[in-house]
């Protein structure tokens, strides 16, 4: 199981909304909590896919994939998300950190203080299914990247997958996250950084 520690209240609320959802089905259900801070937390199920396949299921769906980050989805380290698998996200804003303090490395330290690890690169593909460009305006969001472990592009720099609404279709590109660097590359405001509670044995 995967313990959500601090995240528990977060969970509770979005287990609750789950329950009225499915009672009242006029009601609006939002996948996605915001709690303290800001820290925003969502569960998505692994599907197992490689990332060569869940590109293809993505653009199935109707989803864009950036050519960056095709070669992302293709990299030889690609870790899936194990199928069948609950999968907690924390999403941490950008507003907890200052200009000066967002660096891949910081915003690592920060997660690791906060129980947090490395999500699966498959994560990526499941955050956007789950949620829409409606909803990363909600969060007021203009990207979410995936703190999966970096992958190296084919100019040498370290990538990650994240959810952008920089246009129209709902898109999942890659980012460079050199660890001493400001992310993402193009904007240092408005984005999340995606994390997940660690899973123990019963």
């Amino acid at each position: 199981m995967c313990d959500i520690n601090v995240f528990s209240s977060f969970k509770n609320v979005r287990e609750t909304n789950k329950t009225e959802f499915r009672t009242m089905k006029t009601q609006q259900y939002s996948p996605y909590t915001v709690g303290i801070n800001g820290v925003i937390t969502l569960s998505v199920i692994g599907d197992g896919l490689e990332g060569g396949p869940q590109e293809r299921y993505l653009k199935s769906q109707g989803y864009s994939t950036s050519g960056i980050a095709n070669q992302t989805l293709r990299h030889s380290g690609f870790i899936p998300a194990q199928e069948g698998q609950e999968i907690d996200v924390v999403i941490l804003p950008w507003s907890m950190f200052s200009d000066e303090e967002r660096t891949v490395k910081n915003i690592r330290e920060k997660a690791k203080e906060l129980g947090l690890v490395e999500p699966p690169h498959g994560v990526a593909g499941l955050i956007r299914e789950e949620l829409t460009n409606k909803h990363l305006e909600e969060m007021k969001l203009w990207q979410i990247v995936v703190m999966s472990k970096p992958l190296k592009g084919h100019n040498g720099n370290m990538r990650a997958l994240s959810l952008s609404r920089w246009n129209d279709a709902q898109e999942l590109v890659a980012r460079t996250i050199n660890p001493d660097e400001l992310i993402p590359d193009d904007s240092n405001a408005n984005s999340g950084y995606a994390f997940i509670v660690p899973c123990r044995k019963e």
